[in-house]
């Protein structure tokens, strides 16, 4: 499964995991074209959370 590592805005690493559903491929894909712009960022740092939250509840429904 394809990833990218990051930093929080603690610049703590995060990994960014790869989308199991594909309704998530754009916004993978755009979090990880402009992570070095915005990581370490509150936008950049919301954006992840909800990414990662809108996966997990996708595949919840599945």
């Amino acid at each position: 499964m394809p990833f990218f590592h990051s930093k929080d805005i603690y610049y703590q690493n995060k990994t960014i995991w790869s989308p199991e559903t594909p309704a998530l491929v754009a916004l993978y894909n755009f979090l990880e074209e402009h992570r070095e712009l915005l990581e370490g960022s509150r936008i950049y740092q919301s954006l992840t959370e909800i990414y990662e939250k809108m996966d997990e509840e996708l595949k919840e429904e599945e």
